[in-house]
C-alpha cells in the first residue's frame, strides 16, 4: 500500500486488497498514509468499481482484522461494488488465503476472459515473499531450522528486577542468512505443567501423547472471541454463549487465558474436540542482535523473561520462559528469518544514528556495533529510551558485563546510551537518521513533542520490525502478540 496511488482508485475496474492488522487495530506502518487518506474526506469516489478484501489478523487481539474490515466497509461507502465476500483469517492463513484469492480473482475476471484464455494471477501464500538476492530467506516460518543453542546467559544480576536472556544460536548451513533490521522467529514449546493442568480440566489427564502434541504444536494460552464462539457451539453451553453479548467477553477475558475459561465453563472433551478448538502455536519474532559479519554461523537474541500474576494464577510468557526455564545450552530450538526490506542501516557508514526503543535498546546497540567489521566505519549512535529508562550496566551480571563490553568495544561504533531531547533535535537537524520500533516511536513522540510542535525536516524515520515480548500495543507482524510471551 505504500506505493498505491489513491488517484488511480477511481479509474480502476477491479480492486483486490490484502490488509493486515497490527497492534490494537492499526494498519502496517507502510500502509498508514494510504489508510488514513482512504478513511478521510479526501478519498475519491469509486462508483461501480468492483472490489474484494482479504483481512489478515490475530485472534489474540480484541480488534481482530479491524483494518481489513474498515477498508471493506469504506470501499462500499465510496460507491464500490463488493464482488466477493471478505474473509477474516488468523495466523494460520496460508491455505485459506490461497483458496480465497483463487475464488476472488475468478469473480473479478472479466466475463469474456473467464475460460477463454484470460489471465488470472495466482498467489502462493506458503512461499516466501519475492525479495532481492540480499534479502532472500531459505528458512521461513513454514520451513524453520533446528539450531543449537550454544550460549544462554541471564544478563541481569541478582539485584535486578529484570531477567534478560542472551541466546546464541549456531548453525552450519550458510543458507541461513539475515541482515541488520531483520527479525529472527522462534517456535517455542508450552510449559508442560500448564498443558497437564489444562488436560486434567477437560478430562484428558492420562493422555501422555496428547500432552506432548499440545506442548509442541498448539496454542494453549490465547483466549479469543472466536474460541468462545466455537466452544459454545460445540458444547451447547448457553452461559458460554452469553459471554459474546455486549461487554461480557472483554470483561471476562481481561488478563485471562484458556485455562481460566475451561475452569469456569468445564466440559469433558475428546482429544479431537480439544485440538479442533485450539489454533496452531505461532512463532515469536525478536529483533536480531547480531551480525553475520561479526559472528558467521550464529544468530543472537536478547529476550526478556515475562512473568506476572492475575486472577490468582501465576502466568508465564510462552516464548520467553521457554528460553529462560525450559532450555539449556546444548539443546535446540526451531528458528527462521523474517526479512524486513524496509528497515536497513544507512548505506553510508558515516551517517549518525539515533535508536529509539521502548525499553533499553540494547539489542539495537549490539546489532549496530556488530554490523561493521573492525575495518569498516560506523557512525556514532545514540539511544533514546522512550520508557524513561536508559541502558545501564549497573544491574548486569558478571557474565552479562563481559558480553556487553564485547559489544561496546566491537568495531568503530561509539554509542551514547542516553541522549537528551535537545541533542535529539539537533542531531535530526544535522542529518542523523532516527530508527525506532513502533511502541518506542509512540512514546518518544509523545515525550519529545510535549513541549514543542517542531517538525523534523530531514528525518528518515523507520520502524523496527520486531514482536515485543509484552502486552504492548506495538505494531505487529503475523506472530506478534498482544498477550504476554
Amino acid at each position: 500500500m505504500a506505493d498505491a496511488d489513491m488517484a488511480l482508485l477511481a479509474k480502476a475496474k477491479n480492486i483486490v486488497v490484502f490488509a493486515a492488522t497490527w497492534g490494537e487495530g492499526d494498519p502496517p506502518s507502510r500502509a498508514v498514509d494510504f489508510y488514513q487518506t482512504l478513511m478521510s474526506d479526501a478519498a475519491p469516489r469509486i462508483d461501480g468499481v468492483r472490489f474484494a478484501v482479504l483481512a489478515l489478523g490475530d485472534t489474540a487481539y480484541a480488534q481482530f482484522c479491524a483494518v481489513g474490515r474498515a477498508i471493506d466497509a469504506r470501499l462500499e461507502e465510496l460507491g464500490g461494488v463488493r464482488a466477493f465476500d471478505r474473509a477474516d483469517l488468523d495466523l494460520d492463513y496460508a491455505k485459506q488465503a490461497a483458496d480465497w484469492t483463487d475464488k476472488a480473482l475468478g469473480k473479478l475476471a472479466p466475463k469474456d476472459e473467464q475460460g477463454a484464455g484470460g489471465t488470472v494471477v495466482h498467489v502462493d501464500f506458503g512461499a516466501a515473499a519475492p525479495q532481492t538476492d540480499d534479502d532472500e530467506a531459505k528458512y521461513t516460518a513454514e520451513h524453520p531450522l533446528e539450531a543449537e543453542i550454544s550460549t544462554l546467559i541471564n544478563l541481569n544480576g541478582t539485584g535486578s528486577t529484570r531477567e534478560t536472556w542472551h541466546a546464541e544460536f549456531t548453525f552450519d548451513d550458510p543458507a541461513f542468512t539475515y541482515q541488520p533490521g531483520d527479525a529472527i522467529g522462534m517456535y517455542p514449546e508450552n510449559d508442560p505443567a500448564l498443558v497437564d493442568e489444562l488436560l486434567q480440566t477437560v478430562g484428558l489427564g492420562s493422555d501422555a501423547a496428547l500432552l506432548l502434541k499440545l506442548q509442541k504444536s498448539y496454542d494453549v494460552t490465547t483466549l479469543s472471541r472466536s474460541f468462545v464462539e466455537n466452544y459454545a457451539k460445540l458444547t451447547g453451553r448457553s452461559d458460554a454463549k452469553a459471554l459474546l453479548e455486549g461487554e461480557a467477553y472483554p470483561k471476562f477475558a481481561a488478563d485471562r487465558q484458556l485455562i481460566d475459561f475451561f475452569a469456569t465453563y468445564p466440559e469433558k472433551l475428546t482429544a479431537e474436540q480439544l485440538t479442533g478448538l485450539l489454533r496452531p502455536l505461532p512463532g515469536r519474532l525478536y529483533s536480531v542482535a547480531s551480525s553475520l559479519k561479526a559472528h558467521p554461523g550464529e544468530a543472537h537474541l536478547l529476550v526478556g523473561a515475562v512473568r506476572w500474576q492475575s486472577h490468582g494464577r501465576v502466568r508465564k510468557g510462552v516464548s520467553s520462559t521457554f528460553l529462560g526455564e525450559r532450555r539449556k545450552a546444548g539443546q535446540t530450538a526451531r528458528i527462521y528469518v523474517k526479512p524486513n526490506r524496509h528497515y536497513r542501516l544507512p548505506p553510508d557508514g558515516h551517517t549518525p544514528i539515533i535508536m529509539i526503543g521502548a525499553g533499553t535498546g540494547i539489542a539495537r546497540i549490539a546489532l549496530l556495533s556488530r554490523s561493521a567489521s573492525p575495518m569498516e566505519p560506523r557512525a556514532r549512535a545514540g539511544c533514546f529510551s522512550a520508557s524513561g529508562t536508559s541502558p545501564t550496566t549497573s544491574s548486569i551480571s558478571s557474565s552479562g558485563k563481559s558480553i556487553w563490553n564485547r559489544v561496546i568495544s566491537r568495531g568503530s561504533t561509539s554509542p551514547s546510551l542516553a541522549i537528551s531531547r535537545r541533542r535529539f533535535m539537533c542531531s535530526i537537524d544535522s542529518g542523523s537518521v532516527a530508527m525506532t520500533c513502533a511502541l518506542g516511536w509512540r512514546r518518544a513522540r509523545t515525550s519529545m513533542f510535549a513541549a514543542t510542535s517542531r517538525v523534523w525536516p530531514r528525518t528518515s524515520t523507520r520502524c523496527w520490525s520486531r514482536s515485543s515480548p509484552s502486552r504492548s500495543k506495538a505494531m505487529k507482524t503475523p506472530g506478534a502478540r498482544s498477550s504476554r510471551n
